[in-house]
């Protein structure tokens, strides 16, 4: 099941809880997935203060990625 949730500074983000795969969409344009995210770590991402600093520090450089097709037009 995918979650969406849309962002101040992200465009955009969808968890796949059964793939594991975070989606982000970011105000260039592009659409990123993330694979292999714990289910713990996108509930703390959803729960962070300040979701573009969680995302630098805990997921950006720390997981597998590929560009997406956009989540939302």
């Amino acid at each position: 099941m995918a979650d969406q949730v849309v962002l101040s500074e992200i465009d955009a983000l969808s968890y796949d809880s059964n793939t594991h795969v975070l989606a982000i969409d970011f105000h260039n344009g592009e659409t990123y997935q993330y694979v292999a995210i714990p289910c713990y770590l996108y509930q703390a991402f959803i729960d962070a203060d300040n979701k573009e600093e969680f995302f630098a520090l805990h997921i950006k450089e720390a997981f597998h990625s590929r560009k997406a097709d956009r989540l939302i037009a």
